[in-house]
């Protein structure tokens, strides 16, 4: 409020917005009178000014136009640096345009650094062919109300995110709207994802909402409601990469299993023989988590660690053992993906690209997807285990009221990418399917799949009133079915991972339109796992119409 009391006009300072006079000097001389009265408001009027050099912000303004289609900050002359630039504290934009005119490429539009407090509100920041932002460790970021043609911006490990009612439009076959490496407290409300022009070679995007990575430590606190893809996909696996395209996309796979043994465990802290090999503090820090043994699927953020004992932020449930096997990583928990509408390319079934709606993979805990659209994709939803000798594991996930339509294959969960192995590192605990449809699947309902090495095994994996209608093959357990698209399953050769105690309760699987000469309904190539099957029907396919025996454990 102080800030709009105290008003700097940038033409009293000589701009003439114009569109053709350079009014570098003016918004510069504009700046920092308004500095030296902050909190100050600095009003662009209508017009169209032209800058040809980085703008830095003082602290304690708001930049004001009079509406994204009246006013336009525009990048006259190619620069190497950002246009705008802030690692400061309080500044707002609102009503306004800033434009890098194509005349940016390897640095972002605006860089805000390790700024605090900063609002976008009703802006249209155009970076075509470059990232819109660069909040690399930011605390208190808004984008309101506002639209974003980029090729996509980084997060780094900023806190107090929050995205809501914006259209990105990206470009340059660009990676993500937004991609995050171990902040927290991040939401995405009631924005649109669209191709800038897809009539343009450098108008599309690859695809992607959100990547999670978590190069900077482990990330909480995640929610997405609300938001709109349309027509997101790689374009052209000739021309683009084309293991892309997954919209909502946690890659966690920062863990490794520690070597060393437990001497002593309480609710808070644990002690080890050695702690010789824990590595250079993160932002976000990382997490212990156990993967095997007693307390298995239980993760705790470590507070500190001091000579050879790690003190937690919170207490274990079950307090871990000499039998228990523990990782440290980077992890993303506590997330809520609610409501959303994903929409991947119309030629989705063309590319064999990794065009999925939701992909939780690695190191992933205590997430809920709910309520999504998820339509035209290769895969609708997938949960992924990789390697147990670093305990790559997802745990406690809950996939309900989904629905899957038009794509090639419904659903995805298993063990994949595993180059090596150890037994009772578990992949997959206490996951859950509930009440998710999946209409006119081309390929495969459930892929349940599994690698050649010994670990990642998944137990107590509940799958729950799913519907399945015009499908193919209805719930598939075999080897490397990612890229088996023939319908020849196979059996994994020797050492793999393993399925067990898989409820499957009143699920109800239809070939429908798609279950002639070929079609399969239940298909497990691995006679070592077990089931529990209570009610669940498979029906109008060729063979595979009897599944699991009702309510027994088959080995």
């Amino acid at each position: 409020a102080m800030q709009a009391e105290t008003i700097v006009d940038v033409e009293n300072f000589g701009a003439a917005a114009d569109g053709k006079t350079d009014d570098t000097e003016a918004i510069v001389l504009a700046l920092k009178a308004a500095a030296a009265v902050a909190p100050a408001t600095v009003v662009f009027s209508k017009g169209t000014y032209l800058v040809s050099k980085t703008l830095v912000a003082p602290d304690n303004l708001t930049w004001r136009g009079a509406g994204m289609d009246k006013t336009e900050i525009r990048l006259r002359t190619p620069l190497s640096t950002s246009m705008v630039a802030s690692d400061g504290r309080n500044l707002q934009f609102q009503h306004l345009t800033l434009s890098a005119g194509r005349n940016i490429r390897q640095a972002p539009l605006l860089f805000m650094g390790s700024a605090r407090n900063i609002r976008l509100d009703h802006v249209k920041i155009d970076a075509w062919g470059a990232a819109a932002l660069d909040a690399q460790d930011v605390e208190g970021l808004s984008i309101l109300s506002s639209e974003l043609i980029e090729d996509g911006s980084f997060y780094g490990n900023s806190r107090q995110v929050f995205l809501a009612g914006n259209r990105f439009r990206m470009t340059g076959d660009g990676e993500s709207v937004a991609s995050l490496w171990g902040g927290r407290d991040f939401s995405m409300t009631d924005n649109t994802l669209t191709n800038a022009d897809e009539s343009l070679e450098d108008g599309n995007g690859i695809g992607r909402f959100f990547v999670a990575q978590t190069h900077r430590g482990s990330m909480r606190n995640l929610y997405w409601a609300g938001n709109i893809s349309q027509n997101a996909g790689p374009r052209d696996c000739k021309k683009v990469d084309c293991n892309k395209g997954e919209q909502i996309c946690f890659e966690i796979y920062g863990s490794r299993l520690l070597q060393t043994d437990i001497i002593s465990a309480q609710s808070g802290k644990v002690t080890f023989r050695s702690l010789a090999e824990m590595p250079e503090d993160v932002p976000g820090g990382r997490d212990l988590v156990i993967v095997g043994g007693r307390g298995a699927g239980q993760h705790r953020h470590i507070l500190s660690h001091s000579g050879t004992t790690v003190l937690l932020e919170e207490p274990w449930t079950v307090i871990p053992d000499k039998t228990s096997r523990l990782a440290l990583a980077a992890v993303a928990s506590n997330a809520a993906i609610y409501d959303n509408r994903f929409e991947g390319r119309s030629s989705y079934s063309l590319h064999d690209s990794d065009t999925t709606g939701v992909l939780l993979y690695g190191n992933v805990y205590d997430v809920v997807v709910d309520s999504n659209r998820i339509s035209r994709m290769r895969h609708g939803m997938m949960t992924v285990a990789l390697d147990s000798a670093s305990g790559l594991s997802p745990y406690f996930l809950q996939y309900s009221n989904n629905l899957v339509i038009n794509s090639n294959s419904g659903l995805y969960v298993g063990t994949t990418f595993a180059e090596r192995g150890i037994p009772a590192v578990w992949g997959g605990l206490g996951n859950v399917y509930r009440k998710n449809r999946f209409e006119q699947i081309t390929h495969i309902g459930i892929e349940y799949d599994t690698w050649d090495q010994y670990g990642s095994d998944f137990d107590g994996t509940v799958f729950d009133s799913n519907s399945l209608v015009d499908v193919r093959f209805g719930f598939v357990d075999g080897y490397r079915l990612m890229w088996t698209h023939d319908g020849t399953f196979k059996a994994a050769p020797g050492p793999h991972s393993k399925r067990l105690r898989t409820v499957l309760y009143h699920n109800r699987f239809d070939g429908g339109s798609a279950g002639g000469i070929g079609s399969r309904g239940f298909v497990t190539m691995h006679p070592g796992n077990s089931w529990v099957n209570i009610g669940s029907t498979w029906k109008r396919f060729e063979t595979g119409n009897l599944g699991p025996s009702a309510g027994i454990i088959e080995k």
